[in-house]
This record gives C-alpha cells, sequence and structure tokens, in this order.
C-alpha cells in the first residue's frame, strides 16, 4: 500500500524550501537526487525508496515523507517518475 493523504500546502512549501536548500549546499542536482532515490533503477520512486533514502538529504518524519510522497503522487498509482518528481521540485512556494 502506499500513501494517499498529501500534505497541506503550506507544509509542502516548507519542506521543498529546506530541501532546495539542502540540496544547493551538497550541490545535488534534481537528475542525481531522482537517481539517489531511485534505488532499483527502474525509472520510479516507491514511498519504500523515498523513505529510505530522503534522510540523507533532509530528515523528515514518516508522516511527512508519506504526505509528500501522497502530493507528488497525482495519478495515484504508488509511483513517482521522473516528470512528477521534477514537476513537484520546480513547484512556486509562497
Amino acid at each position: 500500500m502506499f500513501p494517499t493523504n498529501p500534505l497541506p500546502e503550506s507544509k509542502i512549501n516548507a519542506v521543498l524550501r529546506d530541501l532546495r536548500r539542502n540540496l544547493e549546499i551538497q550541490n545535488i542536482s534534481y537528475p542525481v537526487l531522482f537517481s539517489m532515490i531511485d534505488t532499483d533503477k527502474d525509472g520510479f520512486i516507491t514511498i519504500s525508496e523515498l523513505t529510505q533514502a530522503i534522510g540523507k538529504i533532509l530528515p523528515l518524519s514518516q508522516v511527512v515523507i508519506d504526505g509528500v510522497f501522497s502530493f507528488m503522487d497525482k495519478l495515484r498509482i504508488g509511483v513517482i517518475d521522473y516528470a512528477f518528481f521534477v514537476k513537484f521540485l520546480n513547484k512556486p512556494v509562497a
């Protein structure tokens, strides 16, 4: 099963700001980040992969990880491809 309850917009924006800052500090590009998370290299990110990898970049609780995953998983299919991943990362924040 995969998460289906996205975080509120304000929390998503806070996570995005922190994630972008940490990516810049660690000099990690979006393609490299996707590759780091997609450990089985099938071109998709699962909740399990996101849970295992995101802490290396930004420590988050499981509730927040689940909410972020659900926000990115617009098709509600339990996986996120690179296009949805980048769209999420490029989302304007207030």
